[in-house]
């Protein structure tokens, strides 16, 4: 479990991340696959992607809710 502002995140998470770079990034759900000492792993259409608590509360990590 990692904490990323304010929010509580654990592997099998869905998440999002709202102020990425892309818009199609923004819509994205993630799969959070791993929590690590520095931050997480999470898939996404296949593919693997390593966020830093960091960069993850940069762009704007949030769990994923039925409403989005």
């Amino acid at each position: 479990m990692i904490e990323i502002n304010g929010q509580t995140f654990e592997e099998g998470d869905t998440v999002r991340f709202e102020r990425a770079t892309l818009p199609q990034n923004r819509t994205r759900d993630y799969r959070i696959t791993a929590v690590t000492a520095h931050g997480i792993e999470a898939t996404a259409n296949g593919f693997s992607y390593e966020y830093t608590a960091a960069t993850a509360s940069r762009i704007g990590i949030s769990h994923r809710t039925t409403e989005q």
